[in-house]
Parts: structure tokens; sequence; C-alpha cells
């Protein structure tokens, strides 16, 4: 990767992925700004050179746009020459977690921060770092090796709940653990976000618009990411077009479950006035 420094002109400049959408609060910029007004600008920012003589922008965005209410027109830049897709999405998403941590960023910023961790953890996978594995083979010596308290009269469920206890406490991190422990959000809470982002792009962020003007709950999301592309289509227009009622997140699980409950292990797609019904004043 070879790298250079220079002025460039705003106007050649794209934002990583319509980052130009997520920007901090006004109040907020308008502090940047003024700092910069006063101490100058102390880090350049990142950019990698894209088609028709652009530049896309990996870190800085917001001093950017702190720079063009100052009335500039011209940066100066670190250029990352050759970068790959994957090594650009590092930049942009270390540099977001820098600045805020995840749970401050916008929903279509963590969208992106997690399909960045969910690579790094299938490289590692690849790569033969299966700590998952290694986790079930601790598991299994574990069972073997604890003993059971000498009372006699100790029920085996009690001794099967005390080694099970020390199988959860002490096992050894996975490669997902430790992503979640990176974002700051429990295992669970990102094996959910895994989930929702393997929706298609355009359903991927509408959803993430729905939750940054908290019109849906984080939990709604990871529910109707479980629906067909074709139904969440009509639900986000139901939510879009019901400006006056709200999603109404039991009824849309009852309907979800009466795939679960059908002998013939078919999903059944839902009508649209199926769909539509979950939605209450």
């Amino acid at each position: 990767m070879c790298r250079e420094s220079k002025d460039i002109e705003f106007e050649k400049l794209i934002p990583f992925k319509g980052d130009q959408k997520y920007m901090h609060e006004e109040d907020w910029m308008q502090q940047l700004a003024d700092c910069i007004k006063r101490a100058g600008l102390m880090d350049s920012v990142i950019v990698r050179p894209v088609d028709n003589g652009k530049y896309e922008v990996l870190c800085g965005h917001n001093r950017i746009k702190a720079l063009e209410m100052l009335g500039c027109t011209v940066i100066h830049a670190d250029i990352r020459n050759g970068l790959s897709d994957e090594d650009a999405t590092k930049i942009y998403s270390n540099s977001n977690l820098r600045q805020q941590p995840f749970s401050a960023c916008s929903y279509a910023q963590r969208f992106e921060t997690v399909k960045y961790y969910k690579k790094i953890m299938e490289m590692n996978s690849r790569q033969g770092k299966r700590t998952d594995l290694e986790e079930k083979a601790a598991a299994k010596s574990e069972k073997t090796c604890v003993q059971p308290v000498s009372n006699s009269e100790v029920k085996e469920d009690t001794c099967a709940q005390l080694v099970s206890n020390f199988t959860r406490s002490s096992r050894r991190p996975t490669n997902r653990d430790e992503a979640a422990h990176s974002l700051g959000i429990s295992t669970s809470t990102l094996s959910k976000y895994i989930r929702i982002i393997k929706l298609p792009d355009n359903l991927l962020q509408s959803i993430a618009n729905l939750l940054d003007e908290k019109r849906i709950t984080f939990e709604a999301a990871y529910v109707i990411s479980g629906m067909r592309n074709a139904e969440i289509k009509i639900l986000i227009g139901g939510i879009n077009n019901h400006t006056n009622k709200k999603l109404n997140l039991d009824k849309l699980k009852k309907l979800l479950k009466k795939n679960t409950e059908k002998s013939d292990d078919t999903l059944h797609p839902f009508s649209k006035k199926a769909i539509l019904d979950v939605f209450t004043n």
C-alpha cells in the first residue's frame, strides 16, 4: 500500500457508503468547528482514490463538515492507495469507535461495523482459529473431570446443574464473544445484529432509518429480519403509511409463530392484510 498526503478540494471527496447522512448533532458540530478555528486541524483525514478522480473519505467526515461550516474548500488528507475494501472498512469502523461508543453510533454505522467484525470472525475461522471448537473440547473435558459432591444423597439433577454452572463460568471465549466485548454489547445482542445485517442493502437501510427515527425498537428489527423480503417490504410500507399507528410486536411475533407450528415444516407466505393487522392505534 502506497501512502501520500496533499490538499484535496471538497468537491472531489465522497463519503464512505453514504456516511454524510449520519453526522453528529448541530451543537456538537459547531463545537468542533470552533475548536478547529482556535487550534487548527490536528490530524489529517484519511481517504482512498476511487473512480473519476474522486476520493472516498474513510476517516474525518465530521472534520470535513466542520471545515465547510468555517467556509473552507480544501483539506489536507492522508491518501491510502491500493487499499482493499476490507481494509477501508476496518479504518472506517475503528475511526467511528474511537470517536464514540458503539451504542452512540447511528444504526447504519452499527450495521457497517458489525459487517466488518463478522468478516474478521469468518477470516479467523478460515485460518483455523476456531475457539468455538476449543470451547466444546474444553467443556467436554470439564464435564469428565468435575467430581460430584461427596454427599451420596445429592440428586442427579442437582449434580448436573453444578456441572453446567461450572462449564458456563469457565468456558473459553469464542470469536463472537471477543467481538461482542470489543463493541461493548452482549454476545446474544451481537448474534441478533448478525441476523439483521443479512438483509438486502435496501431493506437494511430502511430498517436503520426506522431505528434511528425511533419508529421501531431493536427487538422489533430482529423479529422483522426473520420474515421474507417481500413481507418486510409490506411491513415497512405499513409503518411508513400508518404514522398514527404503532407496530404491535406481540402481534407480529404471534403471526410469525404460526409458521413454526405448521406440521409440514413449510414457511407459508403471509397475506398483506395479515401483515398490516399487526398495527394498533
